[in-house]
């Protein structure tokens, strides 16, 4: 629709390994179906790649930017980008990658979930990017980020987006602003102190 000529569709799953099949879950408990490991590949799974055989099939040296939200699924795929997530901080790639309670258990902080706990011992430096479930005019405002163990998770079952870089002051501009004790999720009908964004 768009006349886009620089995308590119592979009908293979993200994974941390390539010789295996997944299959997508069809639980009506959460959001969207889950990639999951298939005893077989058939006319119900795909193939799953690597981000490092992806890389290494189309000769890139390294990647800019993984964005991921591929319903539970973003630890597995990271931990197989883990030849360009290993750069140094001037080649190592920006991520951006959701995380939803309906696929990670964040009850002991959202700094002790598994994939934050995976990119920090890379040399990632993480945070929560602060924004509401829907289209809301944010113009003037400039982006919420918050630490992962100062990030207030209570509420029912939700998601948010995760950044994370090597190089910190990729963030420190104006359009940004970090904040503490506060949830990820913008929700208008919440405590404002806690949900809705913050005045300078």
């Amino acid at each position: 629709m768009n006349n886009l000529n620089n995308i590119k569709v592979d009908s293979r799953g993200l994974w941390s390994r390539d010789d295996l099949a997944l299959r997508l879950t069809d639980n009506t408990d959460q959001s969207h179906a889950q990639s999951v490991v298939s005893d077989k590949l058939d006319e119900e799974s795909f193939s799953a790649i690597t981000l490092d055989t992806f890389g290494c099939e189309e000769k890139l040296e390294t990647i800019d930017l993984i964005m991921l939200d591929i319903e539970g699924g973003e630890h597995e795929a990271l931990r197989g980008a883990e030849t360009y997530l290993t750069l140094p901080v001037e080649k190592a790639p920006a991520l951006i990658f959701e995380v939803h309670r309906s696929y990670v258990d964040w009850s002991d902080g959202l700094h002790k979930v598994d994939v934050v706990r995976y990119l920090e011992s890379l040399g990632y430096k993480v945070w929560a990017i602060r924004d509401f479930q829907g289209n809301w005019p944010m113009k003037g405002r400039p982006i919420e980020l918050v630490l992962p163990q100062e990030a207030h998770l209570e509420g029912p079952a939700h998601g948010f987006n995760l950044v994370a870089v090597k190089n910190p002051e990729l963030l420190a501009g104006p359009e940004f602003r970090v904040r503490s004790g506060v949830s990820p999720k913008y929700l208008r009908h919440r405590d404002p102190k806690m949900h809705a964004p913050l005045e300078d």
